[in-house]
This record gives C-alpha cells, sequence and structure tokens, in this order.
C-alpha cells in the first residue's frame, strides 16, 4: 500500500531477505529504521508536482468530488480489498517475529498508519481490535487458513460446505410443510419444465405451489411496504410493475387456479403467502426474498433455493429461438450472430443478475459503471450465501435425481420425475423435456455457428 510504504517495505524484506542484510537497502526506499517514528517514501514522479498537493486542491470543489467518487468507486473498492487484507497481513506478521520484536514489545499494539476497515457488521467474536488513536477498529481475521501471504481472491468460487448436502425436505405424503421451497427460474433453463414438474408434484402432494411474474429483481423498499414491485433499471421511474401470481394450486386441491379466475392481478406479498399457505414458491424472482418471507408466528420460515444453469452459448441460441419462433434456420444462425456481435460492440455482456442478487443489492445492479466482473461477484456472493439447490439443464438426470431427494423422499414419484428427465434405475439412456415454442434445436443452430471460429471468439467474450 503507498500509503502504508514503510509496513509494505517491512513484509516485502521479510520475504526475500530473511537474515534482514540490506536493512539499507530498503530505509533507502522507504522503510523506516528500527525504532523510528517517521515515515519516508520515495516514490519516483517525473512531474515536479505533488500528488498529495494538487488532490488537496481538487477537493475543494465538492461538486466535481461526486463526480470523481462516481469515476473510482469500484476501483475503491478492491483499493478498501487490499488495504483491509494489508492490515490483517502487517498484524499477523508482526506476531510471528517475536526475536525481532524483543526490543519493542508493544509493537503489535502501536497505531498503524492511515485507516483499516471499519465494517461495523464484521462479527466481534472473530475479530481482531487495532487500536487507531482515540478509538477502536475492527479488521476480521482472515478465514480458513492461518499461513501469512496466503493468496486472496476476490471471489472465492469454491461453495461452502453448507451447499454441497442436499437434504431431504419432504416426503410426497407429508402433511405440513414447515420448509418452503423457491424456484428462480432465469431465463431460458429449462424453467418452464421444471415449474411444470413443480405443479405436477403440487397437484399430487397436496402442496400449495404459486408461480409469479414481474419478481426479477424486486425493489427493496416495495417489499417493506406490502406491495411488492420489479425494480426498472430506467431510473426516471421509481417502480416497475407489480409482483404478481400467475397462477397458484393449493393445499388439498388438484389443479392450478389462474389468477384471471382470482379477479385478475392478485400482489404477491408475505401476507399473500402465509394466508395461502404456500409451499412451493417459483417464477422469474429474486434470489433472497426468504428474507422478508415469515410465518404466523412472525418468525423467518426456512428455505432450500432451487435454480438451474446452462452452458451459456446455448441459452444465448435457445433465447434467439423463443424470441423468433417462426425463424429458419439459416435465420436462427445469423440472427444468433448479429445479436452477439451488435451487444459486443456496445460492450454488453450477457447477465442474468436480476436472478441472483438480493433484493438489498438491487441498488447497485442499477449503477450503469458496475462492471460486468462486478456483477459476477455479486452473483457469486449470492449464491455461496443461500442454500442452493444447483440444477443443470446439461445433466437433467442428475439434477432431477437431487430435486426428488429433496422432496420426494420416500420416492413416491418416480415416474413423475422420470417423466421430466430422471433416468430410471439401470437405464443408459437420458431424455429431457426442454419446451421451446421453436421447432429448431439449440443444439443444431450452436453446431452451425461454431463452425465459425472468428465469431466464437466474440461469442466466448459475450457470454
Amino acid at each position: 500500500i503507498v500509503e502504508r510504504m514503510s509496513e509494505s517495505l517491512e513484509m516485502l524484506q521479510h520475504v526475500v531477505d530473511k537474515d534482514g542484510e540490506l536493512d539499507d537497502l530498503f530505509e533507502k526506499f522507504g522503510k523506516s529504521p528500527s525504532g523510528a517514528n517517521a515515515t519516508k517514501e520515495v516514490i519516483k514522479n517525473k512531474s515536479r508536482l505533488s500528488s498529495s498537493e494538487v488532490l488537496a486542491e481538487v477537493e475543494k470543489d465538492e461538486e466535481f468530488m461526486k463526480t470523481m467518487r462516481e469515476l473510482i468507486k469500484w476501483d475503491e473498492k478492491v483499493y478498501k480489498f487490499a488495504l483491509d487484507l494489508h492490515t490483517r497481513q502487517y498484524e499477523a506478521f508482526l506476531k510471528r517475529k517475536p526475536a525481532q520484536l524483543a526490543s519493542n514489545p508493544k509493537k503489535v499494539q502501536q497505531v498503524l498508519p492511515g485507516k483499516a476497515s471499519t465494517d461495523e457488521s464484521l462479527d466481534s467474536s472473530s475479530d481482531t481490535k487495532i487500536a487507531e488513536g482515540a478509538k477502536e477498529t475492527r479488521v476480521k481475521k482472515p478465514q480458513g487458513s492461518s499461513v501469512m501471504f496466503d493468496d486472496e481472491a476476490l471471489v472465492d468460487i469454491s461453495l461452502p460446505d453448507s451447499n454441497e448436502e442436499v437434504e431431504p425436505m419432504w416426503s410426497c405424503r407429508d402433511k405440513d410443510r414447515k420448509k418452503k421451497l423457491i424456484f428462480v427460474h432465469i431465463f431460458k433453463t429449462a424453467g418452464s419444465s421444471v415449474r411444470t414438474l413443480l405443479s405436477n408434484y403440487a397437484e399430487k402432494c397436496n402442496s400449495a405451489n404459486a408461480v409469479v411474474v414481474n419478481c426479477a429483481p424486486v425493489d427493496p423498499a416495495t417489499i417493506e411496504s406490502g406491495n411488492w414491485a420489479k425494480k426498472e433499471r430506467n431510473r426516471s421511474r421509481k417502480h416497475g410493475s407489480k409482483c404478481k401470481l400467475k397462477k397458484i394450486v393449493y393445499r388439498n386441491n388438484t389443479e392450478f387456479v389462474h389468477a384471471s379466475r382470482l379477479g385478475g392481478d392478485v400482489p404477491i406479498n408475505t401476507t399473500y403467502l402465509e394466508e395461502s399457505k404456500v409451499d412451493i414458491l417459483g417464477g422469474h424472482i429474486t434470489m433472497g426474498i426468504d428474507q422478508y418471507w415469515k410465518d404466523e408466528q412472525g418468525k423467518h420460515v426456512d428455505v432450500q433455493y432451487l435454480t438451474f444453469f446452462r452452458e451459456s452459448t446455448r441459452k444465448v441460441v435457445s433465447a434467439v429461438l423463443y424470441m423468433n419462433p417462426k425463424a429458419s434456420f439459416d435465420e436462427a444462425v445469423e440472427m444468433t450472430k448479429a445479436r452477439v456481435t451488435n451487444a459486443v460492440k456496445k460492450s454488453e455482456y450477457l447477465d442474468t443478475s436480476n436472478y441472483i442478487v438480493t433484493p438489498a443489492k438491487v441498488s447497485e445492479l442499477n449503477d450503469t459503471m458496475l462492471s460486468p466482473a462486478a456483477r459476477a461477484n455479486l452473483m457469486i456472493g449470492t449464491l455461496k450465501e443461500k442454500k442452493v439447490l444447483f440444477g443443470i439443464v446439461e445433466r437433467m438426470s442428475e439434477s432431477l435425481e437431487m430435486l426428488q431427494h429433496t422432496i420426494d423422499r420416500d420416492r413416491d414419484l418416480d415416474n413423475l420425475f422420470e417423466s421430466f428427465g430422471m433416468i430410471p434405475a439401470g437405464a443408459n439412456t437420458t431424455k429431457g423435456i426442454i419446451k421451446n415454442e421453436s421447432k429448431l434445436s439449440s443444439s443444431e443452430v450452436l453446431a452451425e455457428i461454431e463452425k465459425d471460429e472468428e465469431f466464437m471468439k466474440a461469442f466466448k467474450e459475450y457470454v
């Protein structure tokens, strides 16, 4: 950290000069000599001006600084992450050098230059306290390893242990389902098929299943008011269309009731979910909605999420076919290429964050400066945080096997799950039902597109 040059060079010397033979060299470049209180920094710059002095003048213009903060805010996030990690590293570094600290045993408690993380949400039980002037700052300890200088990525794509086990929730014969299932239907990931499967399950197992629309992403402000509504990316509109019921199967009923038979628009909120004793909530809905779902006693319900993912290029082709059901094979190929090429020219990327980012984070999605990588980080963070059963369209049989284990633990409905693509015990073939209004096959269209190697470079960039 440039603003903490002495500490940084102290750690660097520890790594590459463990015997401390080159003190003079490191002190020449900004490391404070042992026992000294002053810090000097050697930062080469062709300009005769000082960055600090120029910045101090610039900061006087408060209106301009709003623009400046907007420009740098994502870079600043990374910097704050690095600063926090630096602080952890330096504290651990000091604790691991007892011999060198013998002459100055209070150094571990010494005030560190600059500001450490002040995130008050950090759990105090896992924090280390570092004095900073007259106030106390919490610096969270590194997770998973006590080894210094471990590489710590911005996004750890490994799943937590709690997400790796698939636990049974229900049997078809259960009468009272305390736990709830939320199916997050991501566009063009066999969602219609899965929704139909869950509908059939509800009809056979006396379970209440509500299918909703216009719920991705949900504006958190509307949840608090009890009238859930979609968050629009158009900043000029405060709220979008209301999240509403499409159809429902009530408990002890054997057929879906369409919302039109219930008087038209039926708004979705916590009260409706509880009064209708909904067990399965599904549709284009935002992951994270569980934190607003409460039971009759006002307690948060225990929720298992289900969502399906699909190989990205296939998902794009499927979307083109869905939106152009009458297109010929050649037209579908050209439409796909045109869509992707135009998007890449505009620096646009395939984005499904509407479904996977919690309502509390929705405001970040509306930020036009949020990079695709940052959106991916938000989604991965949500998937790691929530209890999710991951379905994969290309592995439909395996996915349905896990889903059956979750909601039909006694295997009363083998025939139902097999009809949607689960391989019967002992069979070697795989079948899957993916509804699509087009008569063309996504796989066949994609196979033709993949012949164009130059285009595929752009396609891979897009997805």
